[in-house]
């Protein structure tokens, strides 16, 4: 599934004669930064013999990322990997975040998840209103709304450009294969949402819409949604600031 990243998958290997000792994969994507596009690679599976761990592999590797590509990107990394990071000079660009809406909350739970649950829930009953309209999309039909990717960044903000391709490898491949795409419209635009389920809970994974709209495709995601809450993991502050939700614990 890798191999098939419209990138391409650059793998790094250390041998010792024909024995491997460490690889290290990694999946080139470009970064869109203010007008400019920047090549980057996110740093994948990172694997080293256990005899050779501690021996300056991992920071090898590091150096041979920079030498391909501008930036080298790493998220929800091991403690020994984010140690790796910041001894070779690598910088948090931003927090991750956990998201919670509740249409029902627990009715029994530990007291923290209680006071939680019933917090997002109020704050969802404030937050709510405007229609909400969802339909299900084909993977080809939602990879249609993946233009190029810089049409949901604000200014001064950067990401991952991809396009149609990359939407169809990451959602089309086996990894994804229980997530579903979602035409979301409300009053402000149309927004496009990839979600998944587990039991009670519908998992936001992605979300593409105009910085402008964002807030009512949120809004409008929850409001259309079956499940007894949905959770999404999110980067950046102009997201969190949205709905106070590094108040709720994120």
């Amino acid at each position: 599934w890798r191999a098939a990243h419209p990138g391409g998958m650059h793998v790094a290997v250390a041998r010792d004669g024909g024995r491997v000792l460490a690889t290290c994969p990694h999946l080139p994507v470009t970064l869109a930064v203010g007008e400019r596009e920047v090549a980057a690679a996110w740093g994948v599976d990172l694997m080293v013999d256990p005899a050779w761990r501690g021996r300056g592999l991992g920071r090898h590797f590091l150096t041979m990322r920079r030498e391909r590509f501008a930036a080298g990107l790493s998220s929800g990394q091991s403690p020994a990997m984010a140690g790796l990071y910041a001894s070779a000079g690598g910088a948090v660009i931003g927090a991750m975040g956990r998201a919670l809406f509740v249409r029902r909350p627990l009715s029994t739970a530990a007291p923290k998840s209680l006071a939680r649950d019933w917090m997002a829930w109020g704050l969802g009953r404030m937050r709510a209103g405007g229609p909400a309209a969802r339909r299900r999309l084909s993977l080809d039909d939602a990879a249609g709304h993946a233009q190029g990717g810089r049409e949901r960044l604000a200014p001064g903000e950067a990401g991952p450009v991809g396009g149609a391709s990359f939407f169809r490898w990451r959602y089309g491949g086996p990894v994804y294969a229980d997530h579903a795409c979602w035409e979301i419209r409300t009053a402000a635009g149309v927004g496009v949402a990839v979600t998944r389920h587990e039991a009670e809970t519908e998992v936001i994974v992605d979300v593409l819409a105009i910085p402008a709209a964002l807030p009512a495709v949120l809004r409008a995601i929850a409001a259309s949604s079956d499940a007894s809450r949905l959770v999404c993991l999110f980067h950046g502050a102009r997201v969190a600031a949205l709905y106070d939700f590094d108040y709720l614990g994120v």
